[in-house]
């Protein structure tokens, strides 16, 4: 998705189909190791925090969060998004 999405220079994907978009790209999928080291946060909240406070220093201001992908049960977003409200969100809040 990071990738297809990465190839519109104007508008967005509404009137397109990923699926056309697989069936023509030239260049592999992600890997996992590169989504977890430029694209993601996850792990433990004491990671999380880590990570987050690393961007902090970089001068990253603000942070937004999607716990909802890759088909996640409902159930599992549920208790991340309160996993990270309760032992995250409290290592930054002012």
């Amino acid at each position: 998705m990071m990738q297809w999405r990465g190839t519109f220079r104007s508008g967005s994907e509404v009137h397109h189909r990923l699926e056309d978009w697989r069936r023509q790209r030239t260049e592999l999928p992600t890997s996992f190791a590169h989504v977890a080291q430029h694209r993601a946060i996850f792990g433990s909240p004491a990671t999380c925090v880590a990570q987050i406070q690393a961007l902090q220093q970089e001068g990253i201001a603000y942070f937004g969060c999607n716990f909802a992908f890759g088909g996640l049960a409902h159930d599992k977003v549920m208790r991340s998004m309160h996993l990270f409200a309760e032992a995250v969100m409290p290592h930054f809040r002012a």
